[in-house]
């Protein structure tokens, strides 16, 4: 299980992120809120990528401070923006990562095969990584966070620049790999997490205000409640 508990980010006198308090269980959590709101920097944090100001991360019950890389070995991190070698086929891609996350050398050609398939590459495997198209890098991208099998996996915007089908098969892909696995997705855009969140976050200026259980309610309504034109500012009271 993955806990944050009485988490704060500060840049100088600017807070980030506020006294955010968050159990994760299996399951998709969508964190929605406007450019600026504390998603990636919530994500940074749990990632193990920032250090907060005060307050921890709880993987089963121990701050991640202590269990450092056996921590960090669990997470699958894909971020907005990827740096790949474009003179890499995806095969090498993959296998560059896999041997970076500790992948066993027998286990590999299995795991890199079954990550291509997943992400519907499988054709592309000996293509130079600089001939893909923005989702197919997005795809990729999936592949490599995949390649270890971790049991928690952050995706900051993963849909930015991708065309309507491919929004569409990548949310499908995560409902997928989410069944057994924490998976935080972070967006702006209310239709990415329609049919396919389980949980949904809502960041303002840094506060987590709201954290529910997806039902039946309108995500469209319940995201203009607190970034209408005529919205209070909450994290301020």
């Amino acid at each position: 299980m993955l806990e944050i508990k009485n988490l704060t980010k500060k840049y100088g006198k600017k807070e980030a992120l506020v006294n955010a308090n968050i159990i994760f269980n299996k399951g998709i959590y969508g964190l929605l809120g406007p450019n600026g709101a504390g998603k990636s920097t919530m994500m940074n944090i749990i990632a193990d990528i920032l250090k907060p100001t005060s307050g921890g991360v709880l993987y089963d019950g121990q701050n991640i401070k202590q269990l450092k890389s056996r921590y960090r070995l669990k997470i699958g991190y894909l971020p907005q923006k990827v740096g790949y070698y474009g003179d890499f086929t995806a095969k090498q891609t993959l296998e560059y990562f896999a041997v970076l996350r500790g992948v066993e050398k027998n286990q590999m050609k299995e795991r890199i095969d079954r990550m291509l398939a997943m992400v519907n590459l499988s054709e592309n495997v000996n293509d130079k990584v600089r001939t893909f198209s923005g989702g197919m890098k997005q795809r990729l991208g999936i592949a490599v966070t995949m390649i270890s099998e971790p049991e928690i996996l952050i995706f900051d915007e993963p849909t930015v620049g991708l065309d309507p089908k491919e929004r569409l098969n990548f949310r499908k892909l995560l409902k997928q790999i989410s069944k057994e696995r924490t998976v935080i997705l972070s967006t702006h855009i209310v239709s990415d997490l329609n049919d396919i969140a389980d949980y949904v976050l809502i960041l303002k200026e840094g506060c987590v205000v709201e954290n529910k259980k997806m039902d039946s309610e309108s995500l469209e309504g319940l995201y203009l409640q607190y970034f209408g034109n005529d919205t209070e500012d909450i994290c301020s009271e």
